[in-house]
Order: C-alpha cells, then structure tokens, then sequence
C-alpha cells in the first residue's frame, strides 16, 4: 500500500469531521444571553382598586426590559405604562369590565419573547367603589326661582350619572371636578314657590349618597321685581314703541302693566334684570301724558316709582297747504290740506295789512272755512291748524290776499237801460244787449228802450273824466224784442209817410 499524498490522510480528516459535529451538536460556541426568557410577574403593589380603574400599580418580576405590554384580565391597557428597570413596570388599572366586575384578574406583562404566564403573584382584585358622599354645598341656598351655581364637595364623585334636588334628578348638565367636586345649578324650587330646605343628593353606579345636614339647600323666596329705567322712555299714543325695561327679579315675570293694565302684546324677558316690552296703545287711544310701566311676578308687583314713567305723546302737526278760494268780499276761503291728513285738528284764522304780518285773529272765524266781509277788504289772511287729542303741535298756512271788494249787479227793467253814465268810472261786463244801440252820453237822460238784459258793474276809484262804450257783442241767447228791426221798421215807416206826404 503506498503513503497519502495530501496534508491529513482520509483517516485524519474523519477524525476531524466527527468532532466538529459532536461539538456543534453539543451546543458548544453559541452563547446563553443570545435569547432572554419570558417575562415573569412576581408581585404587585397595590394588588387591589376600585372598579373605575384609576389606581397606580408598581408590577415587579424579571425580563421586563422589551415589554411591549401591560394586560389586565387579558386585556391590553390603553393607558401608558412605563419600564422603569428589567425588573419593575408602573401601569394605571383600567376600569374592570363593564366597569362594574368585582373580584380577582390576571396582570400579565409581554415581551418579543412572550407573555408572562398566571400565577398567584399577578392577581389583581377589582373592589366595588364606595358609594358617594356629599359633604358640604356652597353656597347652601337661592332663590326658588333656581339658577344659582352650586358646588357640592364630597367623596366617590367620579362616576356620577345624576345630581337630585328634592329626590329630583335635575335637568340642567353639572360637572365633575374631580372625586370630590361637582358643580351644579339649582333648578326651580317645587312648583316654583315653595320655601325651606331640600336634600341634595349625588348617584353613581354604586348607589346615591345619603341624606344628612351637610347636604340641605334651603329655597329662600324671590324679592319682589324693582324698575330702575325705561329706554326710551316715551312714544306715541298709537303705541308700538319697544321699550327695554330694566331693573331687578325679572325671572318669573308674568306680567308687564302700562298703566295698571297688563299689555296683550308679548314680552321678553332678556335676563334677571331686563325685559323688552312693546307700549301698547294709549287710554282711549287719545291720552297724552305719564303713565307708570310696572312688572309682576309670583313674588308681588314693582311698585311705582319715578323712573317707570312713560309718556305717552301726541303726533305731531307737520304742515298745511295754501288757502283755497279767492279772496274777495263774499267767496268763500278754504283752509289748505292739513298733514297729517288724519289729524284732529282746531282753526283760527287771521289777519293782518302785511303780508309779512303781524297777524291779529279774527273774532269767530274758528272753522275750515271763512267768508271776507267788508272790513277785511285790504288785508291778508292765514289759518292756524292745532292739533288736538292725540295730534299735538300747530302749523300755519301761507298768507293768501289781500281781499278785494266784491262786484255790484244792476238789472235792467223792460224798456229801461240805465247805462254806466259818463263821468262815474264804472266799468261794464256781462252785458248781452245788441251793439247797435247808440250809448247816451248822460246816463241821466231819457232811457232808450231796450229789452230786459242783466250786467255786473264794478265801481272804479277814481271816476273817469269822460265815458266811452266799447262796442257791445251781439246777444246770441236772448229774450224779447230786438232794438234793430224795431228802428228798421220805425224808419221805414217815416219814409213812406214823408213820401206820400210830399206826393200829395
């Protein structure tokens, strides 16, 4: 047999490999600390709480270094918890299921390399939390209209689901504070009006807190309502000024009262200490003056005091047109139009020789209408309007004049026509004669017979020195004889008469 050829013959290198395999198989060359052993719960500290949850809890055991969680009964708590050694983790305890499960649950702690498993030394027991107690209230008592902000110290707050006043649930919100606080608001007394002391009481899921001296809230009765101001403080008589009233214990307004008499018109109460009312209309719609604005409540009514005044005030006259008519001696004058157009008014018209016044009444003349006389020739004339009932103020119309004199008529008898004579100044108009008739030069002398015609004649002032007719328009609407044919015929006959005459 020949010698090997290599380093090591083919029995050494077996050797070899039959050791390195027994070494690895042994587990020789892999290190202990390579992967750490499960968690492991040995303690707890505190090991019991209230079934709220709430309580810190220091966990001790070993391999605590990667948890990634604290559970309690198997459930994963959602609140933080924190690694504060390998060998100790502080959590919160959560409520126990449904928050109200009383007795003993698992507290177990998860790493990358598992779950610590049960045993006696993780057990935590849940404990029903004591009932509520209420301690003190401040303040300890308000007004039966409610409202006042309470706040009630005691114990076991946490869970509270009601406050009760009277054994009542009240159905205002209140807040939790803390275990020891909640802040509440009183709510109306029993009907309203009932005064003494009732039980204040807080429920939680483990029962109601029961009653003693240190929970009583005594009602205490409302203070009758007080007005300290109106704004504003006046309107018109038609009403429908809204009016803010301000004072104090508005609360339980029933009633607002103008006058005594309570307003149908709805109000608002804003707070404790305003009110918004709407004025409604005067006494009898016409009173004008101070009435007082009251307030009632289930405690008594405000009296009546100097700043609940609210005055009632007529509309006001604003104008009047001009005066309507023609100012002359027995025409008739109308005043203008009043505005407004509804106003109650009273009349007064006057006078003056200036249209710039100073203006005098005229005794009498106190209607819408006036009629000039003789004596007001020359003058201007105005009315005054003053409003009466609910209309107050006055106005006056523009001047209107001055008044002139009016016109005489003359009427003519048959056969006779007293002309508008030569010298006198009297001018002639509405003559319906024919205009053919020659004019005396003398109104004195011997009438020239005309028929029965009518004209208005207007006295000059100064007389004219000489008298002119002018040519008259020819009556196309008449009665009786006409003057021309007569003379026609009366010529003619004189014709044949001298013809006839000299014939002979």
């Amino acid at each position: 047999m020949g010698k090997p050829t290599g380093l090591f013959s083919n029995r050494t290198l077996f050797l070899l490999c039959t050791v390195v395999i027994v070494v690895f198989a042994a587990g020789i060359g892999v290190p202990a600390s390579a992967v750490p052993p499960p968690p492991t719960v040995t303690g707890l500290a505190p090991s019991q709480g209230p079934v709220s949850g709430g309580t810190t809890v220091t966990i001790t055991g070993t391999s605590f270094t990667d948890a990634t969680k604290v559970l309690f009964n198997g459930v994963a708590v959602t609140t933080p918890f924190t690694v504060n050694s390998d060998t100790s983790i502080t959590a919160t305890s959560p409520p126990s299921t449904t928050g109200s499960l009383v007795g003993a649950v698992t507290v177990q702690v998860t790493t990358p390399s598992g779950t610590s498993t049960n045993s006696l030394y993780d057990l935590y027991t849940y404990t029903a939390d004591p009932a509520p107690a209420v301690t003190g209230l401040a303040p300890n008592q308000g007004p039966v209209s409610g409202g006042t902000t309470v706040t009630i110290t005691g114990t076991s707050f946490t869970d509270a689901t009601t406050v009760l006043f009277n054994g009542v649930a009240n159905t205002t919100p209140f807040t939790v504070n803390s275990d020891t606080s909640i802040t509440a608001t009183s709510p109306p007394s029993t009907t309203g009006s009932f005064v003494g002391p009732v039980t204040v009481q807080v429920t939680t899921p483990f029962g109601t807190s029961t009653n003693s001296l240190n929970d009583l809230y005594t009602y205490t009765a409302d203070p009758a309502p007080i007005v300290t101001g109106l704004a504003p403080s006046h309107g018109p008589v038609s009403g429908g000024t809204t009016v803010t009233i301000t004072g104090t214990s508005f609360t339980d307004a029933t009633k607002v009262l103008f006058n005594g008499v309570a307003n149908t018109t709805p109000f608002t109460i804003n707070s404790d200490t305003s009110i918004t009312a709407t004025s409604p209309l005067s006494s009898l719609g016409t009173f004008i003056g101070p009435v007082a604005v009251q307030v009632t409540t289930p405690f008594g009514t405000s009296a009546s005091v100097p700043a609940d005044l609210f005055t009632y005030v007529g509309t006001p006259i604003t104008g009047i047109g001009a005066i309507t008519g023609t100012p002359q001696v027995g025409q008739v004058l109308t005043n203008g139009t009043v505005t407004p157009a509804s106003a109650n008014v009273t009349y007064q018209w006057n006078e003056s020789v200036s249209i710039n016044g100073p203006f005098a009444p005229i005794a009498g003349a106190t209607s819408e209408t006036y009629t000039p006389v003789a004596g007001d020739i020359g003058y201007y004339l105005e009315v005054n309007v003053t409003g009466t009932g609910s209309y107050t103020g006055f106005a006056t119309s523009p001047p209107a004049g001055p008044v002139t004199a009016a016109p005489t008529s003359r009427t003519h008898s048959a056969g006779t026509c007293y002309w508008c004579g030569a010298g006198t100044g009297e001018s002639s108009s509405g003559y319906t004669g024919p205009a053919s008739t020659p004019v005396p030069a003398d109104p004195t002398s011997a009438p020239v017979v005309q028929p029965t015609v009518s004209e208005s004649v207007t006295a000059a002032a100064t007389p004219s020195p000489a008298y002119t007719q002018s040519p008259l328009p020819t009556n196309t609407a008449r009665s009786g004889i006409d003057a021309v044919p007569v003379i026609g015929a009366l010529g003619l006959c004189g014709a044949i008469f001298l013809f006839r005459k000299n014939g002979n």
